[in-house]
């Protein structure tokens, strides 16, 4: 019990470990110590916003953790668990340390010897640095970046910049609304 297993490429949580994480989670501010699947966190959309901002750092630091030990598999699961976090309800400091991670993750591929594989899909052949500036551009795109006061810095180089060209665009679209 308790145990995720991979089927088919999605994640089945056991019934039990659900229970707990939606009894539990917000009360004991995320359950310190115990790490939920990410596939759950997708669940508290339904929540009050501070529930979706305390998932969203949790989710963050496994990814950091993740990350540290198997980088192929933290691309993975963020791109997979991105979309499940209400990004809307996170403060400034916490978008400013996500978007960090991913400067940090995009540095990392850049630095991966020239036959590493890509860390987002298992094609082989795939220029590893190319797929992480795609990736993290994927991600960045699903972020309220907006809110951050200091995007020159933040989105600067190693991050593309057609990602400040997009922050732009949605600044022109938001601003004709």
């Amino acid at each position: 019990a308790g145990e995720e297993v991979a089927m088919g490429g999605s994640v089945v949580v056991d019934d039990t470990v659900r229970l707990l994480f939606r009894v539990l989670f917000q009360p004991t501010g995320g359950l310190p110590g115990v790490a939920f699947p990410l596939s759950l966190f997708g669940e508290l959309r339904g929540h009050n916003a501070h529930c979706r901002s305390l998932a969203a750092r949790c989710a963050v630091a496994r990814l950091r953790d993740m990350f540290a030990f198997d980088p192929r598999r933290a691309w993975r699961v963020a791109d997979s668990v991105w979309p499940t976090i209400s990004w809307d309800d996170v403060e400034e400091s916490l978008l400013e340390d996500v978007v960090a991670m991913l400067r940090s993750w995009l540095i990392a591929a850049k630095r991966a010897p020239p036959a590493a594989p890509a860390p987002v899909v298992e094609a082989p052949g795939r220029d590893a640095k190319a797929e992480a500036k795609l990736a993290v551009v994927r991600l960045l795109a699903k972020l309220p970046l907006h809110r951050l006061s200091n995007t020159e810095h933040l989105l600067g180089p190693p991050v593309p910049a057609h990602v400040l060209a997009l922050l732009a665009q949605r600044g022109v679209e938001r601003d004709s609304q």
